[in-house]
Order: structure tokens, then C-alpha cells, then sequence
């Protein structure tokens, strides 16, 4: 028998070429599967009237608002971020760069979209790309922190009060906030159309959630979503909404629901990026 010999540096590459294909269709398989399990799990003519008898002037101001916010606001976020680090960009550029880059989340996996914004600083204004990345890292944090404390003040409201408190008295801690405290508002006022949209959405489709329900669980489907498992959330966010609502109305209800927040807050965002 004639030995097989494979050089050791091919060996690498092929490992290299099937990782960075898995993570091309890792979150692809993710979020088909689940959007397809909760299809063929669920009565298809019932989604279906959920969604043709629901409220289109709730699903219109809920559009509406999410474009605003997601779009405007997230550029008026990430330019006081840049300010902040000595890149003085008009509100118009950041707005072309943030929503120009949102088209590519459909083709570039795990988040790697970011790494444009990044190189757009880098190519045009001679930001470093460690630097960029840091501001979208930091934008990001921000958001993830400010629902973090959210969360906690609804479950813990004494603790995280408390917490709070001694925090502020810390003079290091009260420097950094007064230095990012536009940014926590504007990452606030962004946050609040995660609330919002879905509470708008799922009363038009006549399965009113309460508010303290949102505030426990929105908060958790956030956080999972931010991890680069799917394709904008897609399928994670249906999966995790239908299971936590599930007490308060029929599950076909609550999955068509589901598909018009994704529509809301992802999908449209991106058709407006075409026009950037």
C-alpha cells in the first residue's frame, strides 16, 4: 500500500476553508431551522389570519417609530461615540457609513459586517481600525449595559438601585458616566423601540402583553440576539418570543407577531440602507 502524504500547510488551509464556510452558514442553518420547525409546528391558515386581521395603523406607527429610532438615532449614537473619540463627522456621514453597512448583515455572517464601518473610518479619515472597532464595540456595549441595568431594575429594583448609588458615589465611575452621558441617553431612547415595537405589534394582532412581561423577558431575547448565532435574529427571535408569551395568547397569534417585529426592527432598517 503507497503511504498517504498530505503537506501539513494544506491540512491547515482545508481546517481554515471548512471554518470560515460553517461560519458562512452556521447562522443560515440556524435560522431556517427554527423558522421552519415553528411553521411546520403551527397552524399555518391561523398565523395567516393573525396577521391579515391585525391592526395596520398599529403595525404603520410601530414601522414608523423602529425606522426613526434604529436609523436616526443610532447614527445621532454612534456620532457622539466618534466625537468622543476625536473623529468629528458630520451626522449625514455617519448616516450614509451606518446605514449603508446594514444591507450587509445579509451577506456577511457573525457580525463581521461591523469590520466596514470600521475600514470606511480607517480608509477616509485615518482612524485607525483598532480605534473604529473600538467605537462599535464600546456602541455596543453601551446598549447591552443600559438593558442590562433596565432588566435588573425591573427583577431587583432595590439592589440595583442601591448598586447604582454606589457606583455614581465613585468618582472614576461618575467621570466615565458625565464623559458618556449623551450616549446613555441616546443608546436609552434606542432601547426603548425594543419595548415599544413590540408592544405596538403585539396588540395589533390582538394579543396585548403587559408591560411587565416586556420588560422581563425583551431583555433576554436582546441579549441572545447580540450573540452571531443567526442571521439578524431571525428565527431566534420567533423561537424565544412565542415560548415566553405563550400564557398570554395562541401560539399561531403570537408567531405572526413575532415575524412583524423581525420585519420592524431588522428587515426594514436594511431596505432603508439600500438607499444609502
Amino acid at each position: 500500500m503507497v503511504p498517504l502524504w498530505i503537506p501539513n500547510g494544506l491540512i491547515v488551509l482545508r481546517s481554515d476553508y471548512i471554518v470560515i464556510k460553517l461560519k458562512k452558514i452556521l447562522p443560515l442553518i440556524i435560522s431556517g431551522g427554527l423558522l421552519f420547525y415553528l411553521f411546520y409546528h403551527l397552524d399555518g391558515r391561523q398565523i395567516y389570519t393573525a396577521l391579515q386581521d391585525c391592526n395596520f395603523k398599529l403595525i404603520l406607527i410601530a414601522s414608523v417609530v423602529t425606522v426613526i429610532v434604529k436609523v436616526q438615532v443610532g447614527a445621532v449614537k454612534w456620532r457622539q461615540i466618534l466625537s468622543a473619540s476625536g473623529s468629528n463627522l458630520s451626522l449625514g456621514e455617519v448616516l450614509m457609513v451606518r446605514s449603508g453597512c446594514m444591507p450587509l448583515k445579509l451577506l456577511f455572517p457573525m457580525k463581521s459586517s461591523e469590520f466596514f464601518k470600521a475600514y470606511y473610518l480607517q480608509h477616509q479619515h485615518q482612524m485607525p481600525l483598532s480605534s473604529g472597532l473600538r467605537t462599535l464595540i464600546f456602541e455596543k456595549s453601551l446598549n447591552l449595559l443600559v438593558m442590562l441595568v433596565l432588566w435588573l431594575g425591573v427583577l431587583i429594583p432595590g439592589l440595583t438601585l442601591s448598586a447604582g448609588l454606589i457606583l455614581i458615589s465613585l468618582k472614576s465611575i461618575r467621570a466615565a458616566i458625565s464623559g458618556s452621558m449623551l450616549a446613555i441617553i441616546y443608546s436609552f431612547i434606542y432601547l426603548l423601540s425594543d419595548f415599544l415595537t413590540p408592544y405596538l405589534i403585539f396588540m395589533a394582532v390582538g394579543v396585548p402583553i403587559p408591560w411587565t412581561a416586556l420588560l422581563v423577558y425583551i431583555p433576554v431575547t436582546t441579549f441572545l440576539n447580540y450573540l452571531p448565532i443567526s442571521v439578524m435574529g431571525l428565527g431566534t427571535r420567533e423561537a424565544m418570543l412565542v415560548y415566553f408569551f405563550n400564557a398570554f395568547g395562541p401560539s399561531a397569534a403570537l408567531f405572526g407577531a413575532a415575524l412583524l417585529v423581525s420585519l420592524c426592527e431588522q428587515i426594514l432598517p436594511v431596505l432603508v440602507g439600500f438607499f444609502f
